[in-house]
């Protein structure tokens, strides 16, 4: 196949046998055994150069393709070859840790078992610094309105929190339970980002008369846990709600232990913007490549099927979400 591409392209028999290293005598062999296979000619003078005919062109094309497919092919076994030992460090998001990462890294081990990695709980304020000084060389969490120069990020489209509390919780008694219910009780959650404590802000606000009286409020209302496990228990045992990824609480609704709250204008009702970022200009490890890969296959099966929506506006929604109450800032 590289004898009849060299052939195409530099038109002459001794040309295409300086470049692969061969006599033009096999480069001639080669291509009247082909002629015989086929039972065409596969190339004619014109001009005095070797051209290929209409055959030749259809089998050229071919060829080319076949050759980037195995090259393509060889370069996957051995990005394979080179995950194998290698350790990757993963910064994640206290929200989407336990929930996304843990399937991710699954998956990955069932198809590289040799794989090492760490994952290191990161919220958003230390991204940057980490990922500057190398102490992780990937970041997977929730977009926020800002964007460090320097960093690259692509988005993703994650199931969003819901709000939960024990089975026998007041609020479970409630037909319709309104927003400002739920400040009768604690919020228990990962980390208190800026954005989630917004749609707070509307409905206590009302009641002092300083904006420090509602961060006072906010900061003695809010219950900060990095442990999904012990704010489970909190829950089970205590009075307070949570927020927090659906898809870890799915055996406690089978056992009716814990209940999910429906929320009369709770912010989060459609996919959360989330991201995977490194740092721009640096050269990605196969490992690291590989979980970017496996995290879109996991989140956005149907990634495919969005491509014909406008890069700069999933750009510009990846930025601004989810500061969707009150103006983004700069």
């Amino acid at each position: 196949m590289r004898q009849l591409i060299a052939l195409a392209e530099t038109g002459n028999y001794r040309k295409a046998g300086l470049r692969l290293g061969i006599s033009h005598a096999a480069v001639s062999q080669t291509i009247t055994r082909l002629e015989k296979d086929y039972d065409v000619s596969l190339f004619g003078k014109k001009g005095g150069a070797t051209v290929a005919t209409i055959h030749g062109q259809r089998l050229i094309e071919t060829a080319r393709q076949l050759l980037w497919e195995a090259e393509q092919l060889k370069d996957e076994i051995n990005s394979m070859k080179q995950l194998d030992g290698e350790t990757l460090v993963i910064g994640a998001d206290p929200i989407v840790c336990d929930s996304l990462m843990a399937p991710v890294l699954t998956r990955m081990l069932k198809s590289h078992p040799k794989l090492k990695f760490r994952v290191v709980i990161t919220p958003w304020a230390e991204m940057e610094v980490q990922l500057r000084d190398k102490s992780i060389q990937l970041y997977v969490g929730i977009a926020h309105n800002r964007r460090p120069e320097g960093i690259s990020f692509s988005g993703l489209r994650l199931a969003p929190p819901i709000i939960v509390c024990n089975a026998q919780h007041p609020l479970t008694q409630q037909k319709k339970i309104m927003f400002s219910d739920t400040l009768k009780y604690r919020a228990m959650l990962s980390y208190v980002p800026d954005w989630l404590q917004k749609p707070w802000l509307p409905e206590i606000s009302g009641f002092y008369s300083s904006k420090d009286q509602v961060h006072e409020f906010l900061g003695q209302n809010f219950v900060e846990c990095e442990s999904m496990g012990v704010l489970r228990e909190l829950l089970l045992q205590t009075d307070a709600i949570a927020v927090m990824p659906e898809t870890l609480l799915r055996e406690d609704f089978k056992n009716k232990t814990l209940k999910k709250l429906h929320i009369e204008g709770f912010p989060f009702v459609e996919r959360v913007k989330g991201i995977v970022a490194h740092l721009e200009g640096n050269i990605l490890s196969s490992a690291a490549t590989a979980t970017i890969k496996t995290i879109q296959e996991l989140v956005e099966p149907d990634r495919r099927n969005d491509a014909s929506r406008n890069k700069a506006e999933v750009a510009e929604n990846l930025i601004q979400w989810p500061l969707t109450m009150g103006d983004p800032s700069p």
